[in-house]
């Protein structure tokens, strides 16, 4: 076998996936290697004969044509060319309809290392032509402890859905050992009728690994409880055999469930079912059309400017100053007389750099935010000194989209998180909360923590009041809402890039004073006076929550960048 073909295919086709991109990103350069092996594996030593073909061409496990060339090489067993090494973090399997039989003959690796990451490209067409189904393999990865996600060609990590498993198109799988975790029992209640088992399936939101645990408890419960659907090794070679699918639909349905992955939609029985279901979650349709940012007015900002103000606000033509010492000085005093009273907090400077060197920033998340690390990465340690999180907590990061919070949270703390966000896909899949915050498809209670970084100012219109009724409903006794920065202002004030707001056709709130900042990006950022604060958010849930005020007085030693100087957490009575 022409060694060259095989070494330089080999190494060019590694190097193209975005999965190895992904976890070469984490190491040192100086860890930037790879050995390339020569070898022909199969389930035993031995011998076989293949056909490689120079042009590409998409391989298969199907019969060769006549005219391909043939080398007898011989093979070995995979376990036994990787046994000498120690630890092994990821494998990507790309092999068309062979995925399941390389799975089964690397089990041994798999219990060897709980911590493992498996990228497999899956088409349920090549796993069905093959003979080895895909609902079968999908059924045994779930089974043996893996949570199932897909990633992007961007290395992106989303959840995914029955239909995406089971269609004609081909994805990348990203598969993890699910977590352990006690606390979602009340998840399970909200995806369908209560059920008799534990579930976690604690995924990734974006581009960022997340080291895993093998759930040996949650494992257990579901091979326990799924017995029907169990594939056959037909042979020593653990040729996979297709199970019976047709008396075991509603087993291998539940093992997606148990595993967050959002099944294929039925037929409802009825209208009324169908309107109750669709009351408050967003279809996928309305999903896809919702754009924060739709475009750019095709004009000048100062063009932008002026039609702002015909439409009767009252426009400045700079950003706000809410940080500045003698700005700082006159929102307390205006607070204080409305009876909003700020208690002075100092930074533990030293624990906030412990904290950034745990979280792993500069390391797992240098994209975030790359230009303003120390504000955000400042913002999520306040979370968790005012929250107090621990492992017998469940957290949602309220208008998440790619914040790493639920992560660091859940490695630092043992919490069980959840990031909620309207760009998200619709209803809950893995740790993904999709939808309307104002509206989540959660039960009563279900939350004990959560946090709004960045975020609230955000909520457009009457959608900050709504937020917090439903928080009321969403939150236990004792629950926490922690929220940085808070946007206070000595008025009732709105930011906002007016070439970007006037493109979204943004309704501003009356009576608010509208700060034009030039290429700031954003379309509406509200800054709430400590009367409207009043107004719009504690009158509503006086009988709900209990807020406490905080005014960061050291914010600026952390770092010259930083910008929040106030801080609030609500307290569910």
């Amino acid at each position: 076998m022409p060694n060259d073909l095989t070494a330089g295919t080999i190494q060019s086709r590694i190097l193209q996936y975005a999965s190895l991109k992904h976890e070469l990103r984490k190491a040192t350069p100086q860890q930037h290697k790879l050995t390339t092996l020569n070898v022909v594996l199969s389930a035993a030593e031995g011998t076989v004969k293949i056909a490689i073909k120079e042009e590409l061409e998409p391989n298969s496990l199907f019969p060769p044509t006549v005219d391909e060339t043939f080398f007898e090489v011989e093979t070995s067993a995979l376990e036994s060319v990787l046994v000498g090494i120690p630890k092994i973090d990821a494998i990507n399997l790309d092999a068309k309809g062979a995925a399941p039989l390389i799975f089964h003959e690397i089990q041994n690796i798999i219990k060897q290392n709980p911590q493992i990451t498996m990228y497999i490209v899956f088409n349920s067409s090549d796993l069905d032509r093959s003979g080895s189904y895909s609902k079968t393999f999908i059924y045994e990865l779930l089974k043996s402890g893996f949570s199932l996600t897909k990633m992007n060609s961007r290395g992106k990590v989303t959840g995914i859905s029955e239909a995406e498993l089971l269609g004609s198109a081909t994805v990348k799988l990203v598969c993890r050992k699910i977590r352990k975790s006690s606390q979602r029992q009340q998840l399970v209640s909200a995806i369908q009728p209560p059920v008799n088992f534990e579930f976690s399936s604690h995924q990734p939101n974006h581009n960022q690994a997340i080291d895993a645990v093998d759930n040996t408890d949650t494992k257990e419960r579901v091979c326990q409880n799924l017995t029907t659907l169990e594939p056959t090794a037909a042979s020593n070679k653990g040729t996979i055999q297709p199970a019976k699918l047709t008396a075991n639909t509603d087993k291998f349905k539940l093992a997606l469930t148990l595993s967050g992955i959002a099944p294929q939609k039925e037929t409802l029985k009825t209208q009324e079912v169908e309107l109750e279901t669709k009351k408050n979650v967003r279809t996928q349709e309305e999903q896809e059309q919702y754009l924060y940012q739709p475009g750019v007015a095709d004009q000048s900002f100062s063009e932008s400017v002026e039609d702002i103000k015909k439409s009767g606000y009252k426009v400045v033509a700079s950003g706000i100053d809410n940080s500045s010492p003698e700005v700082v000085a006159a929102i307390v005093k205006i607070a204080d007389s409305e009876g909003i009273y700020f208690q002075p907090y100092e930074v533990e400077i030293a624990g906030y750099k412990e904290y950034f060197n745990r979280a792993e920033y500069l390391t797992k998340y240098s994209d975030y935010y790359p230009g303003n690390q120390v504000e955000k990465s400042l913002e999520h340690y306040l979370g968790l000194c005012l929250l107090n999180l621990n492992e017998k907590d469940i957290f949602v990061d309220l208008a998440s989209e790619n914040s790493p919070i639920p992560e660091i949270y859940h490695r630092l703390t043992e919490a069980t998180t959840f990031s909620q966000d309207i760009m998200y896909p619709p209803g809950i899949n893995g740790n993904q909360i999709g939808g309307d915050a104002c509206s989540m498809p959660v039960p009563e209670g279900f939350a004990s923590k959560a946090a709004l970084t960045c975020s609230i100012e955000h909520f457009e219109g009457d959608a900050d009041t709504r937020l917090f009724v439903e928080l009321s409903r969403v939150l236990k006794p004792g629950g926490i809402l922690f929220v940085c920065p808070f946007y206070i202002y000595t008025e009732a004030a709105t930011q906002t890039d007016p070439q970007v707001s006037l493109a979204s056709n943004v309704n501003f709130d009356e009576g608010t004073t509208i700060y034009c900042a030039e290429r700031w990006g954003n379309r509406h950022a509200r800054f709430y006076s400590p009367r409207s604060f009043k107004e719009r958010i504690m009158n509503p849930v006086k009988e709900q929550f209990k807020f406490d005020f905080y005014y960061l007085e050291n914010a600026a030693k952390v770092d010259a960048s930083v910008y929040a100087r106030f801080a609030f957490t609500a307290t569910r009575l």
